[in-house]
């Protein structure tokens, strides 16, 4: 009912020009609101036909945190729909979904993974999220090396292991804009 709401009282295209704003608070007022928006299923066809999606990814190149993470989220709700998915990820949506990972929050770790889980299920989007080095090397120098030591999806038996495991790749990538 409050999608609908704000949809008809402020319409899309007001609403972008939020988003649009040099203004953080009034940015993320739209990151806000159209993702609340986004997450009622049945107007995700309105965010899509109004144009909304391409100012919506270059602004997270551009905002703040929080209103990356909303909007990052308004993604994630957008791509649960099979038929816009595809055009998400084509125009580079993928990057502020697979940012949520590095998040300190596990609900928004949780939302990101879940996300790219259902992206990875079509064949066709795979290798956009393998070939996702954009992200990668944009995440700092710890992070990637500790994503080399580390054996995904394992137990880890002791927290020496990891530790050690850590220093191996630092010496075997001391240059850190090469790992």
């Amino acid at each position: 009912e409050k999608p609908n709401a704000f949809l008809d009282s402020l319409g899309l295209q007001t609403l972008l020009s939020f988003l649009c704003s040099a203004d953080s608070i009034y940015r993320l007022f739209g990151a806000v609101v159209i993702g609340n928006i986004a997450s009622d299923s049945s107007l995700h066809s309105e965010i899509f036909n109004s144009g909304t999606m391409s100012p919506l990814i270059h602004t997270t190149k551009i905002a703040d945190k929080e209103s990356k993470r909303c909007i990052a989220y308004t993604l994630c709700n957008l791509c649960l729909d099979n038929h816009y998915s595809n055009k998400i990820v084509l125009e580079g949506g993928l990057l502020p979904v697979l940012a949520l990972m590095d998040s300190t929050s596990t609900e928004d770790r949780i939302s990101s993974i879940s996300t790219v889980r259902a992206l990875s299920s079509k064949p066709e989007l795979r290798q956009f999220i393998v070939e996702s080095d954009e992200y990668y090397n944009s995440r700092p120098y710890k992070n990637r090396i500790s994503a080399w030591a580390s054996s995904q999806s394992q137990i880890l038996d002791k927290r020496d292991t990891f530790l050690s495991k850590i220093k191996e790749f630092e010496k075997k990538y001391p240059d850190q804009s090469n790992v």
